[in-house]
């Protein structure tokens, strides 16, 4: 949802492409570039487009698997997990499929949409705040 709209965000630290502006959700992408502003090192992000809770199954080189659409949320750098926690977020450990968790926590944000009828009203508002 969100109507596939994306904002740059300038990053804390480049991210392994080399690149330290990046498209993000629009939806999100304000607290993205909050959350780096600060000083938190975000190594990705995704705002659920609208499909919070939804059961999704896929395959991957490690099996079969089924779960669901996880809340808008952002992934960061173990070493910002101070820092976030004062910032009010709660992270927790993330888990990638080979099951490594590479340094990398999972907080889940305080904007963004959790219904399809969450994305329609932000895509309708004249409210959208613009990033810096």
């Amino acid at each position: 949802m969100c109507r596939d709209k994306t904002t740059l965000v300038r990053l804390t630290k480049h991210n392994e492409s080399g690149r330290n502006i990046v498209p993000v959700d629009s939806c999100i992408a304000s607290e993205i570039q909050q959350l780096n502003d600060s000083g938190v090192v975000t190594v990705g992000c995704c705002c659920g487009h609208g499909s919070s809770g939804r059961i999704i199954e896929w395959d991957n080189a490690f099996g079969h698997w089924k779960g669901y659409i996880d809340p808008p949320h952002v992934l960061i750098e173990k070493g910002s997990k101070e820092l976030v926690e004062e910032l009010g977020y709660r992270p927790f450990p993330y888990y990638y499929a080979d099951g490594q968790k590479h340094e990398v926590l999972k907080a889940y944000l305080k904007t963004g949409c959790l219904t399809e009828e969450d994305c329609f009203n932000w895509n309708s508002s004249e409210e959208q705040e613009t990033p810096h």
